[in-house]
């Protein structure tokens, strides 16, 4: 934890965990205060609207302004250009 938040506050770079299939949602949430007070947002849950459908308006997370920004997929780290 140290780590990333030295890389946080040197860097100013934005940091989205995202859960996978095999995650905990209990140890996410356990995760989650910690790293909220490091400016890091972690996505563990799909939240449904009243009518069953995926709230997309809540998996919106706002990035800092950058020219590009970086992200890891299972291709690697990946750089991707804002317009």
């Amino acid at each position: 934890m140290t780590w990333l938040r030295e890389q946080v506050k040197v860097h100013e770079v934005d940091v989205l965990f995202i859960a996978g299939n095999y995650d905990s949602e209990a140890q996410l949430k356990a995760l989650n205060s910690l790293l909220e007070s490091m400016n890091v947002t972690m996505w563990g849950i799909v939240k449904r609207t009243e009518e069953g459908n995926i709230d997309f308006d809540h998996l919106i997370v706002p990035l800092g302004k950058r020219e590009y920004s970086y992200f890891v997929s299972r291709y690697g780290l990946q750089r991707c250009y804002q317009k």
